[in-house]
């Protein structure tokens, strides 16, 4: 199952349209090829709205890591990566955020990944 932490709502939910159709996409293109190793993937998805809404932050984070995903993709933002990745990354789930764009980010963790 792959997780993912999008900001539907919020001062960034013009962000989650485009991450969302994209990871559709990807999910579509690998399963259609036959899945990985053989198994289709699922997602889990939640909204963490903006880094004004750290309960939701939160909130989202747990609700997909409840699904037991084997990787996460987001958050978009690095605020809203401050609030998320300790709780994610402590549970050695690997995430991918492609919006942390802060160098303090750099070798957080060997679970936590920014491009």
């Amino acid at each position: 199952m792959l997780g993912g932490l999008w900001p539907e709502t919020g001062s960034l939910a013009y962000l989650a349209p485009p991450e969302l159709a994209a990871e559709k996409l990807a999910v579509k293109d690998i399963n259609d090829a036959g899945g990985v190793l053989g198994n289709k993937i699922t997602t889990v998805d939640a909204d963490t709205s903006d880094a004004d809404h750290a309960d939701q932050n939160t909130s989202a984070a747990q609700s997909v890591l409840s699904k037991n995903p084997s990787f996460i993709i987001g958050p978009a933002s690095s605020s809203v990566v401050k609030n998320t990745y300790k709780s994610i990354t402590s549970q050695n789930v690997p995430m991918l955020s492609m919006g942390a764009t802060s160098a303090s980010f750099s070798g957080l963790s060997d679970y936590f990944f920014r491009t």
